[in-house]
Parts: structure tokens; sequence; C-alpha cells
């Protein structure tokens, strides 16, 4: 009688302290979807796509790899992308994606984004927590402290990531998840044709979801110039732990991200690898249309599938120049 009323009591315990700020464990359904279906199927995917919301509504897996077949290279790819998805918790899922070692993964598209997101929102959600281990957390420190904004401001960020790694480090608000587990049904075995991807056409009651988890950043004012060193540092380390899996980075400024100096720069002077740029509108017209577009954002199901070819053509390329 007590192992069983035990857990129910704790279970109950747990329901009242959800309704405590920062002892909340929300859950992201995209999220799941994805972590479950990676640990079901990592050895049946070539490609991967790691970014935000650009990246989660707006690359359509099959528009690529029908691109791609097409070319003589048949593969297949997966959505990772995420709304709200900042770089450092799109450092943590990249680390998370090779560690479990995908015997055929080949390519991981990562969306470049600034290294110093604000870290005003989201705070001490589920989500939140479970990326902030002590590589990130290090991480989001040295990049925050490094910004150019007010003081007291950063030493605050500082304080939340510290705080975000305590709660990770010392299971707070997970021991819910695990009655829950012990306790619920099995999850469903993820679909093999499950790839990652919907389009904001399709679920258009996602904006109240994107609102909840956060938008992706706003394109901040940027200065002309090269890129500074600790940005540069920060994405070559991120670059050679892909490298060391055995998979090639291809390092993406997507569409309606804004003007971006620095990385022009380091695609012309080749600081950076494999930079393929989508956020000039003269030189991309096609991506710009009315008609591609869903909002200011993101692009529809019809962009999406631009997009994708756009990117498999791209791929096609690097791989002939270097004779593949």
């Amino acid at each position: 009688m007590f192992v069983v009323a035990l857990p129910l009591l704790c279970m109950g315990l747990g329901r009242l302290l959800e309704q405590v700020p920062g002892m909340r464990s929300e859950r992201s359904e995209q999220q799941f979807a994805k972590y479950q279906f990676w640990r079901e199927h990592a050895d049946e995917v070539d490609v991967v796509f790691v970014g935000s919301s650009r990246f989660y509504r707006g690359i359509d897996p099959a528009a690529f790899d029908r691109s791609l077949a097409e070319r003589g290279r048949p593969v297949r790819s997966f959505n990772f992308g995420l709304p709200g998805m900042w770089f450092h918790e799109l450092a943590y899922t990249v680390d998370w994606i090779l560690d479990r070692e995908p015997e055929r993964l080949r390519w991981v598209f990562i969306e470049l984004q600034e290294i110093d997101p604000e870290f005003q929102s989201n705070r001490l959600t589920h989500r939140t927590v479970n990326y902030h281990d002590p590589a990130v957390t290090w991480l989001a420190c040295r990049t925050t402290l490094a910004a150019d904004r007010p003081l007291l401001g950063r030493l605050d960020e500082v304080r939340a990531h510290l705080l975000h790694l305590g709660y990770k480090l010392g299971n707070v608000g997970q021991g819910l998840s695990a009655l829950e587990a012990l306790l619920g049904r099995a999850p469903e075995p993820a679909p093999r044709d499950f790839d990652g991807f919907v389009s904001l056409d399709e679920e258009e009651r996602d904006q109240a979801r994107r609102e909840e988890e956060g938008e992706n950043p706003r394109p901040r004012e940027r200065v002309e110039g090269p890129p500074d060193e600790l940005f540069l540092t920060v994405v070559r380390d991120l670059v050679a732990r892909v490298r060391a899996a055995g998979a090639e980075p291809i390092l993406v400024v997507g569409p309606l991200a804004g003007r971006w100096p620095a990385l022009e720069h380091a695609q012309r002077d080749g600081s950076l690898p494999n930079v393929l740029a989508y956020n000039d509108p003269r030189r991309l017209p096609q991506l710009y249309q009315r008609r591609y577009l869903h909002d200011r954002g993101h692009l529809n199901a019809a962009g999406a599938s631009v997009f994708a070819g756009l990117l498999a053509d791209d791929l096609d390329r690097l791989l002939r120049e270097r004779g593949e």
C-alpha cells in the first residue's frame, strides 16, 4: 500500500509545485517528437537541419530530398528546427544529435545566428533548463559577458544562466516527469516517415505557441567589418565538433534574417567554411516574393519548398567542386 501511495503523493505534490514559478516542467511537443525520432531512427538520416523556426517552418525535407535525387544523389533529410531556438540551445542540440553517433549522417545544416541572444524570455521552463549543461552554460556566460550591452543586464543574464545550470544538475522539476513516465503509458514509436517539418500554412494555430516559446531573435543593427574573434572561435569550435563526428557542417544565413556584413566578409575571405547566405533579396528575389512569405520572418509552404531546392542546389555544387 505504501509503495503505491508514495508515488501518488509525490505526483500530487509535484502538481502543486508546478504552480510555483521556477518549479514548472513545461514540455515542447515539437522537441519531444524530434528527440524521440532521433533516438529511434538517427541511423536512417543523411542530412539534418538545425535552427530556429526559420528552419523548422522554412525547409521542406521532402523537397530537398527530391531535388537531390533528381541530381543522382539520393538522401534522407530531417528537420530538427524548433520555434525560438537561439544560439545556445542550437549548440546544445547539435551536440546532442552527434552524441547519438548516427551511422549515415553526412551533412549538418546549421542556422548561423548571433552568439549573444539576450536571455530575457522563457526562463525556468523545462526546455530552457534542459539545454543548460556545463558546456553550454560556460558558452552562454562567455558570450554574454563579452557583449556590448549594459553591464547590469549582462550580469543578470549570467546569474540566470548559472541558476539554470543548477536546476539542470540538481534535476529540479524532473521528479514529476519521471513519475509520469513511470506510471503513464509508454510513448508511441516515432513514425519512420516523420521528417520534422510542419509549415505555418498547415498549422496556423502555431502562432500562439510561437508567442509562448519565444520568437526568433530580431536582427540587430549590424555594423560593417569582419566577425569578431569570439564569434569566429565559437563557430569554429562547433564546426570542429561536427567534423570530429564524421559529418560536414554547412553554415546557413537564412532568408528574412536581415543583412549581416560580418558574415558577408567571412564568406568572401573564407574565415568560416561552407557559408551559404540567402538573406539578400537582390540576389535571390524569388525567395522574397509575397506568394512565398507567411509573415515578415517566415516562409510559407511554397517558400519552404523553394528554399529547400536552393539548399539542395548549393550542396550539389559544393560536392561537385570537391569532385564528389
